[in-house]
């Protein structure tokens, strides 16, 4: 039964760019909270404690902020056009994703606070919209089976990328691993256009 109705939310037309999105942030989300800590400890000379400080604080207290901007803007939006919700998404990713990037190569520290302020930020105004994006995708009765399948390929992906993250350390290296992603995730954002027109909600 669970295998029929996944195949069944996965041939709504619009769920896999949600999918293929969702597993992209979910990928950069799993990544700094696994080695950013580190990351910033061996690079800036942060002791662990401010290490694991900065790698989240920043991150969540500008999340909470686009969370708030991120979900009026999208209501207001969509009462006004159909695509509404998305360009919110896409918008967030626009504006936060470069700046994760930019994490994985900067040397100054006060750029590295500005670029997990600004991802955070954009991460957050693209979460918020993630439920009323994919209620606009699957019918009413398949919201749970949608949502547990985008949790559930996002878990298993964050592994992945944080293994091979570890792999790669040694040769690329965890801000470039940082840098890549980012801009992966933002180029992915741009499948969100694929979902198709929906009525304003």
């Amino acid at each position: 039964v669970f295998w029929k109705s996944a195949r069944t939310v996965a041939s709504r037309p619009g769920f896999l760019p949600v999918l293929a999105v969702f597993t992209t942030t979910s990928m950069a989300g799993w990544l700094i909270y696994t080695w950013m800590p580190l990351f910033l400890y061996e690079k800036f000379g942060l002791s662990l404690t401010q290490a694991g400080f900065t790698a989240t604080f920043y991150i969540q207290i500008a999340s909470v902020a686009g969370i708030l901007i991120g979900g009026w803007l999208a209501d207001a939006l969509s009462q006004r056009f159909a695509r509404g919700r998305i360009w919110t998404q896409v918008g967030g990713l626009c504006l936060g994703t470069p700046f994760l990037a930019l994490s994985g190569v900067t040397s100054e520290i006060w750029v590295l606070y500005a670029a997990l302020i600004f991802y955070g930020a954009g991460r957050g105004i693209y979460d918020c919209n993630i439920m009323p994006v994919l209620c606009g995708v699957v019918n009413e009765d398949e919201r749970s089976t949608g949502y547990g399948l985008l949790n559930c390929i996002g878990t298993l992906s964050g592994g992945v990328i944080a293994f091979a993250a570890g792999a790669l350390k040694a040769t690329v290296g965890i801000g470039g691993v940082l840098s890549a992603l980012g801009i992966v995730t933002l180029l992915s954002s741009l499948l969100l256009f694929l979902i198709p027109r929906r009525d304003p909600a």
